[in-house]
């Protein structure tokens, strides 16, 4: 019997994000490791659809957010993720419009359980896992159903703004005043 992690590294559960988000979308990957992640996650070199891209590398923040942040209301863990957890650059920061960042976190969300088990065999190895080693740690090998999931974060996605931000441009929603 393997010895579990006192604690998991936040790069982990960054990387298992990633890792389950590639199982949801179909999509394949060489290897996976508790290593910082760097540039393309998991060292995809083929970029497939727009969305589906997106989703994979914003599902890294959104895993790492949510592990850090427990019990914290979806609009307050949305706005951590937009104004804390940005990668270089600001690049995949979530916006109120982007399906990527809904799709992300409800695949992050729907499979919360297989990225905490991914997350733990990441930490508990030595070496890098392939696809094929992190596919026997996942109890849905291509990922729960998100369609709850996806409706919970479109409702949050609209009812969150980013800090500084008034709400979306252009628009003005009686009883909410910029303030």
């Amino acid at each position: 019997m393997h010895e579990e992690p006192a604690v998991v590294a936040s790069a982990a559960v960054h990387n298992a994000g990633h890792v389950m988000a590639c199982l949801a979308t179909g999509q394949t990957f060489q290897q996976a490791s508790a290593e910082a992640c760097r540039g393309i996650p998991l060292g995809i070199r083929t970029r497939f659809d727009k969305l589906a891209w997106e989703a994979v590398c914003l599902a890294g923040v959104a895993a790492e957010a949510t592990a850090g942040q427990p019990g914290l209301p979806d609009e307050s863990l949305l706005e951590l993720i937009r104004n804390e957890f940005q990668p270089a650059g600001g690049g995949a920061r979530p916006a109120a419009d982007q399906t990527s960042a809904i799709l992300a976190l409800a695949i992050v969300s729907a499979n919360w359980a297989d990225i905490q088990r991914i997350a733990r065999a990441l930490s508990r190895s030595a070496r890098p896992l392939s696809q094929p080693d992190i596919l026997r740690e996942v109890s849905n090998r291509r990922g729960a159903d998100i369609s709850v999931h996806f409706e919970r974060w479109q409702r949050a996605m609209t009812a969150a703004r980013p800090v500084g931000r008034p709400g979306p441009a252009g628009t003005h929603e009686p009883g909410h005043e910029a303030g």
